[in-house]
């Protein structure tokens, strides 16, 4: 392969992955980590009202943390879906559309490199869906490097 083909392929890629976090970080927006508002009083200084009334505020702020993370485990999942969904089309692309060999690399390099960091990053929203879409890929990644293989084997036959 030229040189050139290979600075190709490695600005697809470099291009393909920032687009595809960033437009999950785009469509999908994080929440705010919810704040600890209770004033908190030394052992020494405190009534027995006060102590039940910083004892249901720190309920509270639990309550409110264990709704964030539930909410932020919804939201990962749906950034997740996003991106391995956007790698399936690339690997696709990669497989069917009529385009030069670095682009088409590139292409499936990026989509393998963003499915892994996804699936890495993502880990803990046990999205199912998601799960099925990277079995997608992963079968769609087997025969992309077949077709890939049996295409450099003809090539190298004419030689």
């Amino acid at each position: 392969m030229e040189w050139n083909k290979i600075l190709y392929s490695v600005i697809v890629i470099v291009l393909y992955l920032p687009v595809v976090f960033m437009g999950a970080n785009v469509f999908f927006e994080d929440l705010d980590y919810p704040r600890d508002e209770c004033f908190r009083k030394t052992v020494v200084e405190i009534s027995e009202e006060e102590r039940l009334e910083q004892e249901n505020c720190l309920n509270s702020y639990q309550d409110k943390i264990n709704e964030y993370e539930k909410e932020k485990k919804i939201i990962d999942g749906w950034k997740y879906i996003f991106i391995v969904a956007l790698s399936l089309v690339a690997l696709l692309g990669a497989l069917l559309l009529p385009l030069d060999s670095s682009i088409r690399m590139g292409l499936f390099l990026g989509a393998s490199l963003a499915s892994f960091f996804s699936t890495w990053i993502y880990f803990q929203s046990r999205s199912i869906i998601g799960f099925i879409v990277l079995i997608l890929i992963f079968v769609g990644s087997l025969f992309f490097i077949q077709k890939h293989l049996l295409f450099s084997k003809k090539k190298r036959k004419k030689l």
